[in-house]
């Protein structure tokens, strides 16, 4: 599978006032199209440049001044038909837009601007993949018993990001390939699905708790997955919901604590990447472990291996903290 890395961007204080030079002169050209009549306002090249906007704000960290960005690129796809004619038109800016969507639904906590009907191109290859998932498994899946009891489109998105890390953990043998392009748009319907449960500014009481742990998991694991082919996404918010809901949460059922282990072992594979993170990271983990009766790394990953887990992404960073609990806690590993 060709799935690009992520490009680190370094910009110097230099760099970011020519950046915000540039930035104005095209505001104004944008500004100046949109103020006027006929196709140019609405053209590819129009669409394209404020895209471009939307992506370098985000990139220096100012969703505000993108977010106004991306309310012009709303406002240029609806007097062009909607996203629906500007997939068939200009499917690259048509990913974009809803990718751009999506990160600040992410940031903001809200819900998407675009429904998921309209992440068409999607749909035609997450169901060939989930073909292909279901001819190559002999036996059913090893699955936690609480998918079971979850709500249908939380199990249906469970199953369906399974079948994504699927597709890396078992390359060599399945040999199934999809270009970053193809599996962008995959991971765009299956993560508007994922946020269009719940938004983060949904009271936590709307779910219970192990589908809390369960929902926020998923959502650090498709963090994880588009940091592998693009800009990565603003996951301040997501970060201190997971510390809020996992700090000082002690459960008494396994199945809850394996999700919470499952969730925090997610977590910082893909949003903690702090020194300082692991000062609360790594007696929280202890303390499942021991509740799980887990004193090996194998032990470990058997279980995490019950939810989606991406070793070529995870496995690396999950074994270095696993090393750091067995100085903390004394346990082999």
């Amino acid at each position: 599978m060709s799935v690009a890395a992520s490009v680190s961007l370094s910009v110097t204080r230099r760099e970011t006032a020519e950046a915000f030079g540039h930035l104005s002169r095209s505001l104004r050209l944008v500004n100046q199209r949109l103020a006027g009549a006929g196709e140019l306002a609405l053209s590819d090249a129009t669409l394209a440049v404020v895209v471009a906007m939307t992506q370098h704000e985000r990139l220096l960290g100012y969703d505000d001044h993108a977010l106004v960005h991306f309310e012009g690129l709303q406002r240029i796809i609806k007097l062009r038909g909607g996203m629906s004619t500007l997939v068939v038109d200009c499917r690259g800016v048509a990913q974009k837009a809803l990718r751009a969507d999506f990160d600040f639904a992410l940031a903001f906590g809200t819900p998407t601007r675009f429904s998921i009907a309209e992440c068409m191109p999607g749909k035609a290859t997450l169901d060939w993949l989930r073909e292909k998932h279901g001819q190559s498994r002999v036996d059913p899946p090893d699955m936690p018993t609480l998918i079971a009891r979850v709500g249908g489109g939380l199990r249906e998105v469970f199953e369906d990001i399974a079948t994504i890390a699927w597709l890396f953990n078992e390359s060599a043998v399945h040999g199934v390939k999809m270009d970053d392009y193809d599996f962008h748009d995959v991971l765009l319907i299956v993560g508007y699905r994922l946020l269009n449960i719940r938004p983060f500014n949904t009271p936590a009481t709307a779910m219970n708790r192990s589908e809390l742990l369960l929902h926020l998991g998923l959502v650090a694991m498709m963090a994880m997955l588009f940091l592998a082919i693009s800009l990565k996404s603003d996951v301040a918010l997501l970060k201190r919901r997971i510390a809020s809901v996992t700090l000082g949460e002690y459960l008494d059922d396994q199945e809850g604590q394996e999700v919470m282990l499952w969730l925090l072992f997610t977590a910082k594979a893909s949003v903690f990447k702090e020194a300082e993170e692991d000062i609360w990271l790594i007696p929280r983990i202890s303390r499942l472990a021991s509740q799980l009766g887990l004193s090996t790394w194998d032990d470990v990953s058997r279980t995490l291996q019950k939810f989606p887990w991406v070793k070529a992404f995870a496995d690396d960073t999950a074994q270095v903290l696993w090393r750091q609990i067995g100085s903390f806690s004394h346990v082999p590993f």
